[in-house]
């Protein structure tokens, strides 16, 4: 007669017993607790295995093979509110991510790098956007939003107590009521943001597309106290 051979999980089975007076030792399962008692051995799967059997028929009998415990595919332990913050040994100015990587290459220490968004601060000065058209009877943010949805020049909107703004690139993005690291968090969530400025006495955050360089002259003011320029100089 062909053998068959036929691997059982015993999913509702977490030990099993042990019965033979001959064996002088435990078979060689790992993952697996034996306890013994009255002669008898009580095999048991550690936490998270599951215990499996294999059977074979051997002449109309089954012969039974050494039991495994499989180990889970994938079995976590949560602790909440918690988390483990990694440090860097050492901080380097660099222009990309190769040149970032290169050095973690040559580090022996080094098992990973990451590049950051790095910015040039100006303070004290003011980028002031010029709006392309005002609307006096929309003072509401969203039916400003539509509006400049419906009007192909227009990049970004802002409505406030007089009138709706729409305005058109390099501005591509204003926030109110913000703080400057909530302003870089915004422009390091934009690809194509470049430039950042942040008004601090107001809280008003406007982003662009372009560098300092390239800003309209009609944009640019003279020193104001607690604002902020600040321009991406590393992009990916």
């Amino acid at each position: 007669m062909k053998n068959l051979l036929c691997f059982v999980v015993l999913l509702s089975v977490t030990a099993i017993n042990l019965i033979d007076a001959a064996c002088l030792k435990f078979p060689n399962v790992t993952n697996a607790q034996f306890n013994e008692n009255c002669g008898d051995v009580l095999l048991t799967c550690e936490k998270g295995y599951t215990m499996q059997l294999g059977m074979e028929c051997v002449d109309g009998e089954w012969k039974y093979q050494e039991p495994f415990c499989k180990p889970p595919e994938c079995y976590f332990e949560y602790t909440n509110n918690t988390y483990i913050d990694p440090y860097y040994f050492n901080a380097t100015e660099v222009m990309n991510m190769t040149e970032c990587d290169e050095i973690c290459r040559n580090n022996t220490h080094c098992s990973f790098s990451k590049l950051d968004e790095c910015y040039e601060y100006r303070n004290n000065i003011i980028l002031h956007p010029i709006s392309f058209v005002e609307i006096i009877n929309i003072k509401n943010q969203k039916e400003c939003d539509e509006e400049c949805k419906n009007n192909t020049r227009c990049s970004t909107a802002r409505a406030d107590s007089r009138f709706c703004a729409l305005f058109s690139t390099p501005l591509i993005s204003i926030s109110v009521f913000t703080d400057l690291n909530q302003c870089i968090e915004k422009c390091n969530q934009m690809n194509e943001c470049l430039l950042l400025s942040y008004l601090g006495n107001k809280g008003d955050c406007f982003i662009y597309n372009v560098t300092l360089h390239n800003i309209p002259e009609t944009f640019r003011r003279g020193p104001s106290d607690g604002d902020t320029i600040a321009e991406k100089y590393i992009c990916n």
